[in-house]
Formats: structure tokens, C-alpha cells, sequence
């Protein structure tokens, strides 16, 4: 009898939420306390790293780190439209001032949010690479 090809996107809940908790918090530091928001490509990636340190063993590490840096990027669009709208408005009437945080923050999530995605599930294929190559108990 022939099998019946069913595929699976598997990831644990618990290291994704990590993932997205990591990716919320390193962003909104990144956007509000360094003003430096070319740097949530790299936090995307240390985000990735959080969910392959907060998984087990035989846990997809890079498919926790996808799903949660992708509930990640969508949550930091409010963190980054106050950003452009409380820190680099340039406009004087607040009705112009709203549009632009809303379009331009949804333009720069539509930039990096790809990004971030192939940073955050190389980040958990990195660590979870020095975990089983180190050996040990690294997060286990």
C-alpha cells in the first residue's frame, strides 16, 4: 500500500516563545536605547540563538527560531512606529506625523522582517551546531 507523502513544519512552543520574547525585548533595545535600528538584523540572530539554547536535543532549533522571530518581527511594528514617530518625526501636523510612522515602519518591517528570518533560523542552526560539536552540558 502506498504511503501517502504528508509533510510537517515541527517546532516546540517553549523556544519559540523564548525566540520571540528575545526578539521583541533586543529589538525594542535596539530601536529606543542605541537608536540603532540597522541592528535587529544581528538581534534577529542572537534571538535565533536563544531558542536553540532553550530547546532540547533532538528540537528542531532552526524552526523554533523561525516561528519565533517571525512572531517577533510582526510585534515590533507598534515598538518601531512610536520609534518613528516619537524620536524621528518630522512632521508638524500629527494626522501626517501617524501616516508616515505607520507606512514607513510597515516599509522597514517589509525590509528586514526576510532578514531577520534567515538571521534568527541561522542563528539557531549556529548554536545548536556549537552545542553538539562542543559536547557537554550546554543547555541540556
Amino acid at each position: 500500500m502506498p504511503r501517502r507523502f504528508d509533510p510537517e513544519f515541527e517546532y516546540a512552543r517553549s523556544p519559540a516563545l523564548w525566540a520571540w520574547s528575545a526578539t521583541v525585548v533586543l529589538g525594542a533595545a535596539v530601536v529606543f536605547l542605541f537608536r540603532r535600528p540597522a541592528w535587529l538584523l544581528p538581534s534577529a540572530f542572537v534571538a535565533g540563538g536563544v531558542a536553540a539554547v532553550r530547546g532540547d536535543l533532538y528540537d528542531q532549533s532552526a524552526n523554533d527560531a523561525f516561528v519565533g522571530v517571525l512572531l517577533g518581527t510582526m510585534s515590533l511594528h507598534p515598538v518601531i512606529a512610536s520609534y518613528r514617530l516619537v524620536v524621528r518625526s518630522e512632521f508638524d501636523a500629527l494626522g501626517d506625523a501617524l501616516f508616515f510612522a505607520a507606512a514607513l515602519s510597515a516599509a522597514d518591517l517589509l525590509v528586514y522582517g526576510p532578514l531577520m528570518l534567515v538571521l534568527g533560523y541561522l542563528g539557531g542552526v549556529f548554536v545548536d551546531y556549537l552545542r553538539r560539536r562542543i559536547g557537554g552540558p550546554i543547555a541540556y
